[in-house]
């Protein structure tokens, strides 16, 4: 009945019944509006508003349920205290009237930048980078951190990276992944020089992996800091990866030979085969956090989560569990045998000096 009237009206509607379903759905495409039922038959409204909030979204949210009033102002302040932008709650039954009126008195305000406001936030460094800790498992101790962007706009705040990664074309995104490199190649050597020893790892999408100026640009990194690759992890999403895998497998075996380190992100959402994986120098497999947050509560994503940790270390590789946020997520993965975890449990992205403070000496 939503998506009939919210199609009459001139909206595009895309409908889910799983919430799971639903957080990638909107991780994946960036909506201006997300209707939500707090009642979904595998996640309770809480806690996807929780992964909304992980997300930076940044989009209108209405929330509907047939929970009392009180309920509904409870989460809906709990959700704005995360910064998210609720514009209503409407009781169950409804009908579409109340739904309309909230989004005309609510129109959007989704920024948008242009492919050039982007590329030139790159070059006047309002792109911050910041580091995400990898602990080791059981004993939670940092080993690693990865690179995350977030772009310091002048006007707008901090925006988070769904706002504007997917509007760079190649060019952008071969600028942005440059940009992000030269601060891992000086984020490790002042950590080294301070006596840390600790692995940045970096996310560069195939097209730019197999771009010649992104060599280009991690020789000069080598000549300008005189050192390898020792320590630095590229990481290459699951999803991106080739049809061919031989062009790849060359690429990242060069780069294996300087010192770098492979690692497959958000591991378990694309299409990759058994048969592509052995054939690509990987060191470790990151588990994506759509399967990562449920496996204490939904035996389905357990099992996935048990058998991509069986099959990675069956490979030699390393298992990263990503989005771990609970002491029971990580006690779980700890006992099937996970070897490294991330998420905000054990901390969000940080500067470099206050990583420093979290590796020993």
């Amino acid at each position: 009945m939503i998506a009939k009237g919210l199609e009459q009206a001139g909206f595009q509607a895309e409908t889910f019944t799983s919430g799971r379903e639903f957080e990638r759905a909107v991780a994946a495409e960036s909506p201006d509006l997300c209707i939500m039922d707090l009642a979904l038959p595998d996640m309770d409204g809480v806690a996807i508003l929780n992964e909304l909030a992980q997300q930076g979204f940044r989009g209108r949210i209405l929330l509907i349920s047939g929970h009392s009033q009180q309920v509904l102002r409870s989460v809906s302040r709990m959700a704005e205290d995360y910064q998210l932008q609720i514009i209503g709650c409407i009781r169950k039954p409804f009908t579409m009237k109340p739904l309309l009126d909230a989004l005309k008195a609510h129109p959007s305000r989704i920024f948008v930048p242009a492919p050039r406001d982007i590329v030139d936030a790159i070059r006047n460094e309002q792109i911050i980078v910041r580091y995400q800790p990898i602990v080791d498992l059981p004993d939670h101790q940092a080993v690693a951190a990865e690179a995350l962007v977030r772009w310091q706009h002048p006007t707008e705040g901090l925006l988070p990276p769904s706002c504007f990664l997917g509007r760079l074309d190649h060019a952008g995104m071969n600028e942005l992944t440059a940009y992000v490199l030269r601060n891992v190649f000086q984020s490790r050597s002042l950590l080294k020089r301070s006596g840390i020893d600790v692995a940045l790892s970096v996310n560069v999408p195939t097209p730019v992996l197999l771009d010649p100026l992104f060599f280009a640009e991690v020789g000069r990194l080598m000549d300008r800091h005189q050192m390898g690759l020792e320590g630095i992890i590229i990481e290459i999403t699951e999803s991106d990866m080739m049809p061919d895998p031989a062009m790849l497998a060359r690429v990242l075996s060069a780069l294996c030979l300087k010192g770098a380190r492979v690692a497959i992100d958000d591991f378990g959402t694309g299409l990759s085969s058994l048969s592509r994986l052995q054939r690509l120098p990987v060191d470790e497999v990151k588990i994506d956090k759509s399967f990562i947050r449920h496996c204490v509560t939904h035996s389905e994503d357990r099992k996935i989560v048990e058998a991509v940790i069986a099959l990675a270390h069956a490979l030699n590789m390393r298992v990263v569990a990503e989005g771990v946020e609970t002491d029971a997520t990580a006690a779980l993965l700890s006992e099937l045998g996970c070897d490294y975890a991330q998420g905000f449990l054990f901390g969000r992205p940080i500067s470099p000096a206050s990583l420093a403070g979290l590796i020993p000496h």
